[in-house]
């Protein structure tokens, strides 16, 4: 039995897509994963302009406060969880990003469909 060669294209394609979109099946974090992960405990990386940072999440329910340091200068600012985004609001604006976990200790962000080019390491 040969299969249709409309069919063998399909299959084809599903297949190219799967193995060419790193992370395809990896999921963004739930709300729930993301209020258990971040509030009260620090993550570091590189901005997208490639400055080194590191800012510790405090505590909170669904909201809470956030310091650390950009630069080499402290900051302050708010951080909070909208529906399944991980949202910042400081004196330079605010953002909220979906998240992935790459492994126990990485995160992979996403701004507007697009990852980040860094990724956050969590301690």
């Amino acid at each position: 039995m040969s299969i249709p060669k409309a069919a063998h294209s399909l299959s084809v394609l599903v297949i190219g897509l799967n193995l060419a979109t790193p992370g395809f099946a990896a999921s963004y974090l739930s709300q729930a994963q993301l209020l258990s992960m971040l509030p009260g405990h620090t993550v570091s990386g590189l901005a997208e302009d490639g400055t080194k940072f590191v800012t510790n999440y405090g505590p909170g329910g669904r909201m809470g406060k956030a310091a650390g340091t950009y630069h080499n200068h402290p900051f302050e600012e708010a951080w909070y969880v909208q529906g399944n985004l991980w949202c910042e609001n400081g004196g330079w604006g605010h953002v909220c990003y979906k998240v992935q976990q790459v492994d126990a200790s990485t995160l992979q962000l996403y701004y507007n469909g697009k990852a980040l080019k860094h990724t956050w390491s969590l301690k």
